[in-house]
C-alpha cells in the first residue's frame, strides 16, 4: 500500500485518526473545518491539495473553505465542480451553488441548489435552508435588472467589533448599543443590536426563538416602569431574521436589514414608513442593487441632510472585517437598466467610483482622470474622461459629467432593446403578442429619447460649468483630420460612391420613391497586430454616411482623449461627436450587408468590447435594425 493511500484512509476514518495520528495535518485541518474555523483550515487544505492534486476530498474541503471565507470564488467553483463528480459529501453541490450565488450567477446557483436537493436528505435540505437559497437567487435575478446610480465618497474597512463606535461617531441624533441576552438561558452569550432614537423609542432585535430574530420597539423607561417590547408585526417581521434598525424621526421611515422578504441573499436593506394615523407600516421596499448584494448588508443610515448615506457589508471582506460604504444618497432613488455583460461584482464593490487617481500629463490644457476598475462597461463609458485642472476634484462637476455619460448609455441601451423587440414582432404570428411587442418597443423608444434628453442636458450643464470656471478652459476641440492612409482610402471610396449616388438621385424624377442601392460601398474590415492609428488625429470624426442601407458596429462612448491603442488593431475606426458634450461615439466598419456587420461584431467582442452592437442607417439617418434588414431583403 502506498503512503498516499495510507494517508487517505487516515483522513477518511476518524476512529483510525484518533488511535494513530492525533496530530496529523489531515486531522488538524479536518478538526478546524468541523469547528467552523474555515480561515485557519483553508491554508492547510490548500497545502494538502498541492501534495495530492487529484484527491477529490481535498478539492471539496478547499472549495468549501474558500466559499465560507469569501476567498477566490472562481477558483472555489473549479475545486467544487471537480469534487462533485467524485465520492464527496452531497453538500458539495450546495456550496457550489453559494459560490455562483455570490458571483451573481443566479441561474447556475439555482441549478446547483436543485442538484443538492435531488441528492440530499430532507434534514440536510432543511438545515442548510436550501429552498430559501433558491428563493433568494430568484429574487436576485429580478433585483439586478436595474442598478442604483450612486457616487462613492469613501470606503472604510473596519473590524466587526468596531462597528458601533464607527456609527456612533457619525450619528448626530440617537445612538447604537449592543445588549447581551440574559433572560433566555439557551441564548447565553448572544447579543442584540438596539437603536435609541432621539425621540422616545428604542428599536431593537429580539429573539422569538433560538434561531429567529424579530424587530421590536420599546418605549424609554421612566423611573421604575419598564415598558414591554412591542413587536413591529408581520409587515416588517418574517420567518427569517430582522435586525439592525435605524429610525428617521423626521419622516417616520424605518431602515432595517432582513433575511426575509425579497432578499437576494443574507441580510438585505429595506425601508418602511410608519403611518401614525393608521398605526401601520408600509410594505418594506428592497433598496436594490448595488446597495444590496448576496452577502450581509446592514445599518443603512442617511446623513442629516440626506446627501450621503453609509452602510456596512461583508461582500468584500473576510470573517473578521466589514466594509463601510459612504455613497451619495437622494430621497428619490435613480435607477438604470443593467447593460448586458456588465461586471456585477465590480459594480457591487463600488470599484468604479472609489478608485480614482489624477495623472500628471496634460492633454490640450487638461489633465486625464482615469477611473481604475475591472468593470469593462464603465471603463468603456467613463474612463479617460478629460477634466480641466481646476475641475478634476470638483464633486459637483464630476457628478454632472458622470450622470451625462450614464444617461447616454441608458439611451443607447433602450434603443437597442426596442429594436430587438421590433425584430421579434416581425416574425411573430400571434397578433396579440405582436401588438404587445410593438407597444413595448415604442415605450422603450420613448424612454430612450427621455434618457438622451437627460444626457444632452447634463452635457450642456457640464460644458457651462467648465466655461464658467476659467476662461483658460474655453478651448474648443477641433475635429481631427483624416491622416491615416487606410482611413483616407476607406472614406475616399465612400465619398466617391456618395457623389455617384447623389448624381443618380438628381437624374431621378422627384416623384419616384428612393430605393436601396445594391452598389458596393464596403471597405475592408480586419484586425491588425497593432493599431495603425498612432495619434488621436489619425481617427476620423463625423464622416458623412453614404445614401444607402448602412450597418456599422458601435464600440462604445468615450471621451475625446481615448488612446488609439485601446482599439487593439481593429480597422477602420471612426468617431461621431455628441453635440454639447465631452464624449465621442466610436464605430468600426461600414457594411451594406447585415451578415458582414455581424461577423465584424463577433470579432470586435472577442477583442474586449463586450457591449458593442450593430446600428443601422438609411440615407444617413438612423433607422431600426429590423427595418434595415427588411429593406435589405428587397435587394435580393
Amino acid at each position: 500500500m502506498t503512503i498516499r493511500n495510507i494517508l487517505l484512509i487516515l483522513f477518511l476514518c476518524p476512529l483510525s485518526l484518533g488511535l494513530f495520528a492525533q496530530s496529523s495535518p489531515q486531522e488538524e485541518a479536518r478538526q478546524l473545518f468541523e469547528n467552523g474555523d474555515y480561515a485557519q483550515a483553508l491554508p492547510k487544505f490548500k497545502r494538502l491539495l498541492t501534495l495530492f492534486p487529484k484527491d477529490a476530498g481535498y478539492h471539496y474541503y478547499t472549495g468549501v473553505c474558500m466559499v465560507q471565507t469569501n476567498y477566490n470564488l472562481l477558483k472555489s467553483i473549479e475545486y467544487l465542480t471537480f469534487a462533485s463528480n467524485k465520492n464527496v459529501p452531497v453538500n458539495c453541490y450546495f456550496f457550489l451553488g453559494k459560490a455562483y450565488h455570490y458571483l451573481y450567477r443566479f441561474d447556475d446557483a439555482i441549478l446547483a441548489y436543485q442538484q443538492f436537493k435531488q441528492k440530499a436528505s430532507r434534514q440536510e435540505i432543511e438545515k442548510l435552508e436550501c429552498n430559501r437559497q433558491i428563493e433568494m437567487a430568484e429574487n436576485g435575478k429580478k433585483l439586478i435588472a436595474k442598478q442604483g446610480l450612486f457616487n462613492v465618497y469613501q470606503t472604510d474597512s473596519i473590524k466587526k467589533e468596531d462597528l458601533i463606535n464607527f456609527y456612533n461617531k457619525k450619528l448626530k441624533n440617537g445612538t447604537f448599543q449592543k445588549k447581551q441576552v440574559k433572560e433566555l438561558p439557551f441564548l447565553k452569550g448572544q447579543t442584540i443590536w438596539r437603536y435609541i432614537s432621539s425621540g422616545d423609542k428604542i428599536f431593537e432585535s429580539a429573539f422569538v426563538s433560538k434561531n429567529n430574530r424579530d424587530l421590536v420597539v420599546v418605549g424609554k423607561a421612566t423611573g421604575k416602569n419598564k415598558p414591554k417590547p412591542e413587536n413591529l408585526g408581520s409587515t416588517i417581521n418574517t420567518a427569517y431574521d430582522e435586525d439592525y434598525a435605524w429610525f428617521n424621526n423626521v419622516d417616520s421611515t424605518l431602515y432595517f436589514s432582513s433575511k426575509g422578504h425579497n432578499s437576494m441573499g443574507g441580510y438585505d436593506i429595506f425601508k418602511s414608513k410608519y403611518n401614525p394615523h393608521t398605526k401601520r407600516w408600509s410594505e418594506p421596499v428592497n433598496l436594490g442593487f448595488p446597495i444590496n448584494s448576496p452577502y450581509d448588508d446592514i445599518l443603512f443610515v442617511p446623513s442629516e441632510d440626506s446627501n450621503q448615506v453609509c452602510f456596512a457589508s461583508n461582500r468584500n471582506t473576510n470573517d473578521s472585517k466589514l466594509t463601510i460604504y459612504t455613497i451619495s444618497y437622494f430621497s428619490n432613488y435613480t435607477y438604470a437598466d443593467i447593460v448586458p455583460n456588465t461586471d456585477l461584482v465590480s459594480i457591487s464593490n463600488f470599484n468604479t467610483q472609489q478608485q480614482r487617481s489624477i495623472n500628471q500629463p496634460i492633454i490640450n490644457n487638461k489633465k486625464v482622470l482615469e477611473i481604475k476598475s475591472d468593470n469593462k462597461w464603465l471603463i468603456n463609458n467613463i474612463n479617460a474622461t478629460t477634466y480641466p485642472d481646476n475641475l478634476s476634484n470638483n464633486t459637483e462637476y464630476n457628478q454632472i459629467l458622470t450622470s451625462a455619460l450614464r444617461f447616454q448609455v441608458q439611451s443607447d441601451s433602450f434603443f437597442r432593446k426596442a429594436d430587438d423587440l421590433r425584430q421579434k414582432a416581425l416574425v411573430q404570428n400571434n397578433e396579440t403578442e405582436k401588438s404587445r411587442l410593438k407597444k413595448e418597443a415604442y415605450s422603450l423608444e420613448i424612454r430612450s429619447k427621455d434618457a438622451q434628453k437627460n444626457a444632452d442636458d447634463n452635457f450642456a450643464k457640464a460644458q457651462a460649468f467648465e466655461s464658467g470656471i476659467s476662461s483658460d478652459n474655453n478651448v474648443k476641440d477641433s475635429i481631427p483630420a483624416v491622416t491615416d492612409d487606410l482611413a483616407k482610402k476607406a472614406f475616399g471610396a465612400t465619398t466617391k460612391n456618395t457623389r455617384q449616388q447623389d448624381k443618380e438621385k438628381n437624374n431621378t424624377s422627384k416623384k419616384s420613391t428612393p430605393t436601396p442601392s445594391s452598389s458596393k460601398i464596403i471597405y475592408e474590415f480586419k484586425v491588425m497586430n497593432s493599431s495603425p492609428y498612432k495619434t488621436l488625429n489619425d481617427i476620423p470624426l463625423n464622416q458623412t454616411l453614404p445614401q444607402d442601407i448602412i450597418f456599422r458596429v458601435q464600440m462604445g462612448a468615450f471621451s475625446k482623449t481615448i488612446e488609439p491603442d485601446r482599439f487593439n488593431g481593429i480597422i477602420p475606426i471612426y468617431g461621431e461627436t455628441i453635440p454639447n458634450s465631452l464624449v465621442v461615439k466610436y464605430y468600426a466598419g461600414l457594411f451594406n450587408r447585415f451578415s458582414d456587420a455581424e461577423k465584424a461584431l463577433n470579432k470586435i467582442r472577442e477583442y474586449g468590447f463586450k457591449d458593442a452592437y450593430i446600428v443601422s442607417y438609411y440615407n444617413g439617418k438612423s433607422i431600426p435594425l429590423s427595418r434595415a434588414k427588411e429593406m435589405q431583403k428587397d435587394l435580393k
